[in-house]
């Protein structure tokens, strides 16, 4: 449909043929164009509109421009005189300033930034102290190629470890920044890279200025400067690296799992231990393309290069020793420097420097390849992953499709098989809460000889003396009731929703109810079939499924499902039917072997899916009560129908009794409810009842109150029942059903429950638990599969 938003019009093409309009039209324009449930009523209602006046005038309409508009010849010609000459608005040079500008401010506004300096101290003092005042020896030369190790391995760790989180928080605002063409991805980088250059500088001068001089390395400017220069060199391979695996990385994660690998193999092959001659053959190449190896050479070669050290044994490549005083070169000889025979070792020793800043531009040119040039295909789009688990050949696993079902199944379908509560009623329900203690102090208005030696002289003799102007301190406690002394019933086979106005304490009742709430004081009485309920076998009866899904993203969701029923279910159920009739009853069919995914990152299940599938993980337990705390909350009309209808068919074949805490439903959701409970503020009831036919009960009810009677092609149900309990009084909505026959009738329903109850025994619930073996055996089942399920989900 395309056209006007008339009522009229709207009916003509989404009603069917035959259908009145007091029949078909729910009241709504939302509902009205949303009731298409079926795709044959899909396709009648584009036939109706393609023969309606709407799309025949639209189409005229379309003809008359075609009509005025240019040729196909000179079309490229007047698109050129409206769209810009060039990609971008601004220069290349205007996008680097203004770039820079918001990047400077944000490095100075975050808080990691001074936290980068404060590290590089503690490293600097940690590693200063390990190798603090080496001598002039054997023992001192060891320490010091262990101080220059160390200290490479670490600036490159640390660069790396800081610079990836960075790089993902940035990412997010890059991507939507680029695709809106505001500047270029490329200039984006180059300001990223020049200004985290000074946070480099800062880093390793830090630590080389407090750990240098501390250890006792070879004094003078030229040697300590070209040790900064390393340094350097290496924060900047750390951060390109960093930023290299932020470009090809999907998440965080697998970044800073890639990073730590990479940096350990570094490490592995760096030169230090073991030495370059010892390293095997096949990982000897590595040598050559790790950063640490170069900067490792370097250093060694600027700190013994020219010196000499007393007690050294020295055995070279060609067998002689040295003892005594020997030439730090010699000691360079027997570490096996790769490169030694390229040049001298002042020329080897810039050679290292410089490779370093090659490592850094070739890593960083890569990164923005991958950051630019791959859009069409790259993961930088929001994307719903679609990925599903290898199903098991074993047809005694987990594979839904090859289920059978059995007589346990149809029976959990026909909601026969297990006899459950008939009601659950709550009588004189009240929650208070201690909010804390409030202080109420007497301070006298002037100091007078009687109010200062008054207190002292009665103390003395034996008495207490009380004055107005004595300053006193009292602490009160002050108290807060969430629930005001609550009376309902809800029966089985029965969908009640519980609505109310802000701060009623809709989600409050259900979690008293439900037994989730341990502080606060609780009074009254909460009963099943008339009996009062019993913690000891509660948690067996109900499932509660909350408004945030807790779900493992690893797993799909017939293992989701099938380890709730291992967990909780007996030994002797037939799972895989209560298992298969669940996923049936949750219309989940399609999502079978999906993995959950991570919401936030938009992949895996859609948000409806994950709600049906957190109820499912509750229903699989074949619980008697179910709590449901706003199950379609974040959801548009079509995904909340969806999830409602599947609410809808497991109360009607499981038989149970249901309490969902709602906002502001629409007609057509609002009326697949049996009962309703409404909370006026202050934790009252103002109205607990059945709905009635199309909602008559309650709308009468609330008429008589209100005066006025609701609109029915403009005013929901839910919509009228609240607007009345805004505008009117709250207290005037709770006397009146007070003094209702409804109320009446459902105070002798609950005498009638408690008066059964007195004379007949009562049903026992079993409750189940698992042996430690057999809780030990699903646990480690579930956690081989999650690793195994990401390592799919990842391919």
């Amino acid at each position: 449909y395309f056209g006007p938003v008339d009522h009229g019009t709207l009916q003509s093409v989404f009603l069917e043929e035959g259908v009145g309009a007091e029949k078909g039209d729910s009241g709504g324009i939302a509902d009205l164009v949303m009731s298409q449930t079926t795709s044959s009523m899909e396709d009648s209602a584009i036939s109706r509109f393609k023969t309606s006046p709407t799309n025949l005038h639209l189409t005229q309409e379309m003809d008359e421009i075609k009509a005025k508009a240019v040729s196909l010849k000179d079309r490229e010609s007047v698109l050129k005189e409206f769209l810009p000459a060039e990609k971008y608005s601004t220069s290349r040079m205007y996008q680097l300033r203004i770039i820079a500008s918001r990047r400077r401010k944000l490095i100075l506004r975050n808080s990691m930034t001074y936290a980068r300096s404060v590290i590089a101290i503690v490293f600097g003092v940690i590693v200063g102290s390990l190798f603090a005042a080496l001598q002039q020896d054997t023992i001192g030369a060891l320490g010091r190629s262990g101080y220059i190790f160390l200290s490479s391995f670490l600036v490159l760790m640390l660069s790396s470890a800081v610079t990836i989180p960075d790089g993902f928080r940035q990412r997010i605002t890059l991507f939507k920044h680029r695709d809106s063409e505001f500047y270029s991805g490329r200039m984006a980088y180059v300001v990223q890279v020049m200004l985290d250059l000074p946070l480099s500088i800062l880093e390793a001068t830090l630590i080389a200025s407090i750990s240098y001089w501390w250890v006792g390395m070879t004094p003078g400017a030229d040697h300590f400067f070209f040790f900064l220069g390393t340094l350097i060199g290496l924060e900047c391979v750390g951060q390109a690296f960093a930023r290299f695996l932020c470009a090809v990385s999907r998440t965080q994660v697998s970044a800073n799992v890639a990073s730590s690998l990479c940096i350990l193999l570094f490490a592995t092959v760096g030169g230090f231990m073991p030495a370059y001659s010892t390293i095997t053959w096949a990982l000897r190449w590595l040598s050559w393309i790790t950063p640490v190896a170069y900067a490792f050479e370097g250093m060694m070669i600027n700190q013994f290069d020219g010196t000499s050290f007393f007690g050294l044994v020295i055995v070279d490549k060609d067998g002689t020793s040295t003892v005594g005083n020997v030439d730090g070169t010699k000691y360079l000889s027997s570490q096996s420097i790769p490169r030694s025979q390229w040049g001298t070792n002042t020329e080897i020793k810039i050679f290292d420097c410089l490779m370093l800043f090659v490592f850094s531009i070739v890593l960083d040119m890569i990164a923005v390849y991958f950051q630019e040039s791959s859009r069409d295909w790259y993961f930088n789009k929001i994307r719903r992953s679609r990925a599903t688990v290898a199903r098991s050949e074993d047809k005694e696993d987990k594979s839904a499709d090859e289920l059978v079902e059995t007589d346990t199944e149809a029976q959990v379908k026909s909601g026969e098989g297990s006899i459950g509560p008939q009601s659950l009623a709550v009588s004189n329900l009240s929650y208070t809460v201690n909010i804390g203690k409030s202080k109420t102090c007497w301070k006298p208005r002037r100091a007078t000889c009687g109010s200062l030696l008054g207190p002292a002289l009665a103390k003395i003799a034996g008495k207490s003396l009380e004055s107005s102007e004595a300053a006193t301190e009292k602490e009160e406690e002050t108290e807060l009731k969430l629930l005001n002394e609550i009376t309902a019933r809800f029966k089985c086979g029965r969908m009640t929703a519980l609505m109310g106005q802000s701060g009623a304490g809709k989600t409050t009742l259900l979690d008293v109810i439900a037994g989730y709430k341990t502080g606060g004081v609780i009074a009254g009485d909460i009963m099943i079939d008339g009996y009062p309920k019993e913690d000891t076998t509660w948690k067996a009866m109900n499932g509660y499924a909350e408004q945030q899904d807790i779900l493992n993203p690893y797993m799909s969701v017939l293992e989701t499902i099938t380890f709730t029923a291992d967990c909780r279910l007996p030994s002797h159920a037939d799972k895989k039917a209560i298992t298969k009739s669940v996923i049936e009853l949750m219309d989940l069919s399609e999502y079978t072997d999906m993995i959950v995914g991570h919401e936030k990152e938009g992949e895996g299940l859609p948000k409806h899916a994950r709600k049906r599938l957190t109820i499912a993980n509750q229903l699989v337990v074949q619980p008697k009560v179910l709590f449901l705390d706003e199950p379609t909350s974040n959801l548009g009309t079509n995904d909340a129908a969806l999830v409602m209808g599947a609410v809808r068919r497991s109360t009607d074949a499981m038989n149970l009794i249901t309490l969902v805490t709602i906002h502001q439903p629409s007609k057509k959701m609002f009326e697949s409810f049996d009962d309703l409970l409404l909370l006026a503020k202050g934790g009252r009831v103002a109205y607990c009842g059945e709905l009635g036919p199309s909602s008559q009960t309650l709308i009468s009810h609330f008429t008589s109150l209100s005066g006025k009677s609701p609109s029915a092609s403009a005013n929901p149900p839910a919509d009228f029942v609240l607007s009345v309990l805004d505008g009117g009084s709250p207290d005037e909505a709770v006397v009146k059903f007070k003094e209702s026959e409804l109320c009446k009738e459902l105070l002798s329903a609950i005498d009638t429950d408690v008066k059964e109850a007195e004379s007949q025994p009562r049903s026992t619930v079993t409750k189940h638990s698992l042996h430690f073996f057999a809780e030990f055996a699903l646990l480690f089942r579930r956690q081989f599969l999650s690793p195994a399920s990401l390592l799919n989900h990842t391919q």
